[in-house]
């Protein structure tokens, strides 16, 4: 395959990329690799740390490349069997390359890329490490919208309200107010802070008025300065608010900040392709806004007993006592930026 003019192979094995989990590092990795092929004019690749595989640009078509040492042989029936839309497969040599051909689909490949690396990272052997996750995004690369269904759309877009929220209160802090937003990447919570986090949520139920929560991590506040729990009680309501309109709202507010909108952009896509959103029309009207501060006593399932795998419970937001009960303009007195 080609990628660009030329291709330059950089080993950063000691890179000085630093931050917190692996996902969010080598996205801040590619990123380098983008910039620099973009100045450059030619295709760029770098080997990870402490991996062995490649991150690389395709500067020409500006969608990324990925290639990862193996030991295995992948015959061509098995190379075709990924090679669908939006993905070709090749092996070169020692290297299996993968190359991203649909660029609306860009941050979702290498969220991919980067879970083959995280599972090596685990000790998994390259190659089957590979083969699963390719198994797994491959409905994805169908163009498959199976798992983002109404109740995954009104999660997002209790999301992107306290996003929204969050960039009016803060205006002049986008890039860190977009960088806070971790839902996207699989955290435990949604919006990470020095010196807080928050937990969203959203229900359509009345009465009562239940939040579900997913496991016993979500509202346990170890290892967290302070936690929030944020919840949205919303009416589907035609003509109400959308998802492509709120999407579009955030938007026009980071027009002026590229790299944070660039970071938006790379977070939303890695539920599915930009374009796609606009296709929901859930309308949605917000009947009420809850914030509670997470705190000793609070009803919240914070540990498992030996034994049990996973668990998931509800809270009835209207019965917590009031002692936990706040409101948003308390949670931005915290919010450090």
């Amino acid at each position: 395959m080609t990628y660009g003019k030329a291709v330059s192979l950089i080993d950063v094995s000691k890179s000085t990329t630093t931050g917190g989990n692996t996902m969010e590092e080598y996205y801040n990795l590619w990123e380098e690799v983008e910039l620099k092929a973009n100045s450059d004019k030619k295709g760029l690749q770098k080997r990870g740390p402490k991996t062995s595989c490649f991150l690389g640009w395709n500067y020409l078509e500006s969608v990324p490349y990925f290639a990862i040492e193996i030991t295995t042989d992948w015959s061509k029936k098995e190379l075709k069997k990924y090679s669908i839309q939006g993905m070709e497969l090749g092996v070169k040599g020692k290297l299996l390359e993968l190359k991203q051909k649909d660029i609306s689909s860009n941050y979702v490949f290498q969220r991919m890329c980067i879970q083959i690396i995280e599972l090596t990272l685990g000790g998994k052997n390259e190659d089957d490490a590979a083969r699963e996750v390719l198994t797994e995004y491959i409905d994805f690369f169908k163009k498959s919208r199976q798992g983002f269904g109404s109740n995954e759309q009104a999660g997002l877009y209790g999301e992107l309200c306290l996003l929204e929220n969050l960039l009016n209160e803060f205006p002049t802090k986008q890039n860190p107010v977009v960088n806070a937003w971790k839902g996207p990447l699989g955290s435990y919570h949604d919006f990470q802070f020095k010196k807080c986090s928050v937990e969203v949520k959203t229900t359509h139920t009345k009465n009562p008025v239940q939040v579900i929560i997913g496991n016993e991590k979500q509202l346990s506040n170890v290892d967290v300065s302070g936690l929030w729990l944020n919840a949205y009680s919303l009416l589907d309501a035609v003509g109400g608010d959308t998802l492509p309109a709120i999407i579009g709202r955030i938007e026009s507010k980071l027009k002026s900040k590229l790299k944070a909108k660039r970071r938006f952009l790379q977070l939303l896509t890695l539920y599915l392709p930009r374009d796609e959103f606009d296709s929901f029309d859930n309308g949605y009207s917000v009947v009420k806004t809850y914030w509670f501060k997470i705190e000793e006593g609070f009803p919240a399932i914070t540990s498992i007993p030996k034994g049990i795998g996973s668990i998931t419970y509800g809270i009835l937001l209207n019965e917590i006592d009031k002692k936990f009960v706040s409101v948003q303009k308390e949670f931005f007195k915290v919010v450090n930026l």
